[in-house]
């Protein structure tokens, strides 16, 4: 079924296939898992499952577009333990033996934008992604029956908490939108400073405790030649003998296999011994085939009985199903058939269904001409890569036995490449060649290098990279001396700072309404009516979050119990009164909390779920691959991972 998917060129002419897993997208990111990769490629091993470089890689460039939209934080963490999860639950799912069909491992595929043209799957986008990201088929579909299994564990987990009462809806709704009346005033910080002269003791102690937030991050300069590969092989020929050859050798490569027009009523049965739902499932079907007897639609059937997938409508048509594509109870029945019949009800490994087969067509070549282009480019294709490689390697063996660029351009007069020199860049710094700063290791090992020394090829694309190392400035924290007018400035504002919130906590704990903590500072008390919900519209909290959380959860009448700095001044605030809504809530109003109760209920589940089953998983970390993404593990017996 999903062989036909790759390698069927009519497959688009005669399906047509309905958005039926919302998730799915979220899938693409994970592109290229491999769990047979060398021992010392991978970030962390869970159980027998192995996460990869490439998995990483991956998610951290789809989240690299992410973050120029949004902040991220701590986004290395993140990605690492969503993909633990993701491999926690991959293994909970098959030992529970949650079943996925090869239909919904299609429909995910076909409905993926991105394997589609004006909205519809068309299968040579599929490959040409699959070949450009240097994916296997196999893998990829395994890796989409992996996500899909795992979303059924996690919708399990989730429906069996995401229950919501109305007291709960209501109690939600009177806190949102409750309105507080808040009193504040703001002290300029300039009333708390004393003008006290800074001793060289007092700042040599703060550049002690200060100085690593002043260091600067390793630097290196570099220069590197790089090979497209686009500007390369334009004088290698196919001729049409080469061509006829190479198809007369790979016959198998070019035939269509037998294949059919299929719809099937699909049921799936979670456990055959329970003899319950097992005989349920076979009532189901039963009465959907008296149905399709009686002369109906089957496709209109199949939306009657097929189970909805993610909330959509499942009509049961698969389209051209290739033979031996399908687990073979399936694939017997099919090929048996005649056209416009329908089978009797077949068990499956996974449950029971009802096959239609609307059309028929036999196993045939497809004929040299009809695809001698298609092979003249693929051969060009090849040579041009064997080529383009083996020259890249021979100039890089050049520049090695000449010691640097210098010595290779000196010592091969007829080579011309484009040398291009970058300025220092900073550790920090993003790297300029995008896909080299999303590959952590890589941009490490630029960093190790020495100077004068050269690198291996680093390929990126179409483009293959050699560097060299111009110079290089370690880590530093700069002396005193070089940064003291930053460092007294920044003394000076710590002193008055911790000064004004000690007096003014003074004033707060000895009882102190907020009118008379303003009196004592020559300041006017200001007033406001907040609706709860609506606090982080407000200038006056600066997007403070901790300050908006303490304000939401203080009771009326009550003065926090402590100052807030936002900006050159100090706040204090009091909430003078609360006042419960006296509006009914409109259903809206209720379907939203619902489903925002229901999602944290139903995370938090996921949450436990996962830290169950990690404290039952072996997991092994590539220490040396966490560190240099600025992750470190917190706690080995928990498996904590943390941030630097």
């Amino acid at each position: 079924m999903l062989t036909v998917i790759r390698n069927s060129r009519r497959f688009l002419s005669v399906v047509l296939w309905l958005v039926i897993i919302a998730f799915v997208s979220t899938i693409f990111v994970v592109w290229g898992i491999g769990e047979n990769d060398g021992n010392q490629n991978y970030v962390a091993k869970v159980g027998d499952r192995v996460i990869t470089y490439e998995d990483y890689n991956n998610i951290y460039r789809k989240s690299a577009e992410l973050r120029e939209l949004v902040q991220i934080d701590n986004l290395e963490l993140r990605i690492v333990e969503t993909l633990i999860a993701g491999k926690l639950l991959d293994i909970e799912a098959e030992k529970l033996n949650i079943p996925v069909s090869d239909g919904e491992v299609a429909f995910a595929i076909m409905n993926e934008p991105s394997f589609q043209i004006d909205g519809k799957f068309d299968p040579n986008m599929y490959n040409d992604l699959l070949r450009a990201n240097r994916l296997n088929g196999t893998r990829f579909e395994n890796n989409i029956r992996s996500s899909i299994r795992q979303e059924k564990l996690s919708s399990i987990i989730q429906g069996s908490q995401a229950v919501v009462s109305d007291t709960e809806i209501d109690k939600e709704l009177i806190y949102r939108k409750s309105m507080l009346s808040l009193k504040y005033a703001g002290i300029s910080l300039d009333k708390f400073d004393k003008k006290e002269n800074i001793s060289n003791d007092e700042l040599v102690a703060y550049y002690d405790k200060v100085k690593e937030q002043y260091r600067e991050p390793a630097s290196i300069k570099l220069k590197y030649i790089s090979f497209n590969k686009d500007n390369f092989g334009d004088e290698i020929n196919i001729t049409d003998d080469e061509a006829q050859k190479y198809y007369n050798n790979n016959k198998d490569k070019y035939t269509i296999k037998a294949n059919a027009d299929v719809s099937i009523i699909n049921l799936p049965v979670a456990n055959f011994d329970d003899k319950e739902l097992d005989k349920s499932v076979k009532d189901k079907l039963e009465q959907a085939l008296s149905e399709v007897k009686s002369g109906k639609d089957f496709n209109e059937v199949a939306k009657k009985y097929n189970e909805k997938i993610n909330g959509n409508v499942n009509d049961g048509h698969l389209g051209n199903i290739e033979k031996d594509s399908m687990v073979a109870e399936l694939d017997n029945i099919i090929f048996t058939l005649e056209a416009g019949k329908y089978s009797d009800i077949i068990k499956l490994p996974s449950g029971y269904a009802i096959v239609y087969v609307a059309s028929q067509n036999k196993e045939h070549i497809e004929p040299f001409e009809s695809k001698k282009e298609e092979i003249i480019n693929e051969l060009r294709d090849s040579r041009k890569d064997t080529a383009f490689d083996s020259y890249v390697l021979d100039q890089y063996k050049k520049i090695n036995e000449a010691g640097n660029f210098a010595g290779y351009l000196s010592a091969n007069n007829s080579v011309n490449p484009t040398i291009v020199e970058l300025d220092f860049i900073s550790s920090s710094d993003m790297f300029p060649i995008s896909m080299i700063e999303v590959n952590p290791v890589t941009k490490n090992r630029l960093y190790s290098m020495k100077k004068g020394e050269v690198s291996q090829i680093i390929k990126v694309g179409n483009e293959s990279y050699i560097f060299e190392v111009v110079d290089k400035k370690d880590s530093y924290i700069p002396k005193l001396d070089d940064i003291k007018t930053d460092l007294l400035v920044a003394l000076q504002h710590e002193k008055t700072s911790t000064e004004a919130v000690n007096m003014l906590t003074s004033d707060i704990q000895s009882g102190n309404t907020i009118d008379k903590i303003a009196s004592k500072y020559n300041v006017s008390v200001d007033e406001k009516d907040i609706i709860r919900e609506a606090m982080g519209n407000e200038d006056v909290f600066n997007e403070n979050t901790s300050l908006i959380d303490d304000i939401k959860k203080a009771g009326s009448g009550k003065i926090l119990n402590k100052p807030y700095i936002i900006g050159d001044k100090i706040y204090i605030f009091e909430i003078a009164k609360i006042t419960a809504p006296k509006d009914e809530f409109s259903e809206q109003d209720k379907d939203a909390v619902r489903g925002y109760i229901a999602s944290i209920k139903a995370n938090t589940a996921i949450e436990s779920y996962i830290e169950s089953l990690k404290s039952k998983t072996k997991i092994i970390y590539n220490t040396a691959f966490l560190e240099s993404i600025g992750v470190t593990i917190s706690d080995t017996k928990a498996n904590k991972l943390s941030t630097k």
